[in-house]
């Protein structure tokens, strides 16, 4: 695997939790439209069709090995009034989500929003308290750590300027002024997408401001809160040319959903999925996940600790939405 070097002049930061935001005006990934995808066989082989006639296993929730064959927008966080929400995060118990919402096309806040049960619609959203957010910031892809002691997430500081990951903790409502993570805010690479896994790895995306420059998913461990061990690039057999982005790692880090542009047209991203025997073996060559691509573009943002639920954004019309899936 390659390595990538630490790059100098990291601010330092206290706390954990994790968002990633893409570009200013626009959530992370290109907008465009293309042909349909087609639709066919789930993302484990078996047409869904099939998979729906299985029942889901007693006492479970769903059935873990059916495909996301249920899929809604949830209405309840896409705010009409606004110019896109995206990268939804829920916290394990799946009772509150943190999002991040474009009030205009260079200004996007971190949202958040409660609910009772898994089974019933969020509450109406409110902006989070605190993280020392301007006016003309781009702030997304919010994942707050499993002990909600804090919360990652990454910003651009003004409008197309460079994305790094920045860290807040948490103060009874709010969080404290966000600041950026050391390992992870080079001046001379864009780092977005933060999602920390259950073994506290954080997987991220990097891209540097070379010109025509792809975007790769890499992995670190943390030193501390504020702080990222030099991080090393993640295999995903990615062609000459293909960016990834949006890494979401499965609770038993044997599945890696993510986007990426390879075999798309007009720089779209579809919903890709990687999966491995174990956590010390190779990625095999993911598969793209036919059953939630559509023409426009696609790309997961959480996964439920069950495998249940994958929460995704699509761009429709003129902005991004939260959608979500669910297994049967």
């Amino acid at each position: 695997m390659k390595r990538w070097a630490r790059v100098g002049g990291w601010g330092v930061v206290v706390g954990a939790w994790l968002v990633a935001v893409a570009c200013v005006g626009e959530p992370p990934r290109e907008l465009s439209a293309r042909g349909e995808a087609a639709d066919g066989a789930g993302e484990t082989g078996a047409t869904e069709a099939e998979r729906d006639a299985a029942p889901a296993p007693s006492g479970q929730w769903c059935d873990p090995s059916a495909p996301f064959s249920v899929v809604e927008d949830v209405r309840e966080l896409n705010s009409d009034l606004t110019v896109g929400n995206l990268a939804a995060r829920l916290t394990p118990d799946s009772l509150q989500v943190f999002f991040s919402r474009g009030l205009t096309s260079e200004d996007y806040r971190i949202f958040r929003a409660r609910r009772a049960s898994r089974d019933l619609p969020f509450e109406p959203p409110t902006e989070v308290e605190g993280l020392d957010h301007s006016a003309g910031a781009v702030d997304s892809y919010p994942f707050l750590l499993s002990d909600g002691a804090a919360m990652y997430f990454h910003r651009a500081r003004s409008p197309g300027g460079d994305r790094d990951i920045f860290v807040a903790t948490a103060t009874g409502a709010g969080f404290t002024a966000a600041t950026p993570v050391s390992g992870a805010s080079s001046a001379s690479v864009n780092e977005r997408s933060p999602y920390v896994a259950r073994d506290g790895t954080v997987w991220f995306v990097i891209h540097t401001n070379e010109v025509g420059a792809s975007k790769r998913i890499v992995s670190a461990s943390r030193a501390r809160a504020d702080s990222f061990e030099p991080s090393a690039e993640v295999d995903l057999h990615t062609p000459d040319g293909g960016s990834d982005d949006a890494p979401v790692i499965s609770s038993d880090g044997l599945t890696l959903y993510f986007s990426s542009t390879r075999g798309a047209t007009n720089n779209t991203s579809d919903i890709w999925v990687a999966r491995r025997a174990a956590e010390s073996a190779p990625w095999k060559t993911p598969e793209p996940m036919t059953s939630l691509n559509t023409a426009s573009v696609d790309a997961p943002s959480w996964l439920s600790p069950d495998g249940c639920e994958l929460y995704f954004d699509r761009f429709v019309t003129a902005g991004y939405r939260i959608f979500r899936a669910r297994r049967r």
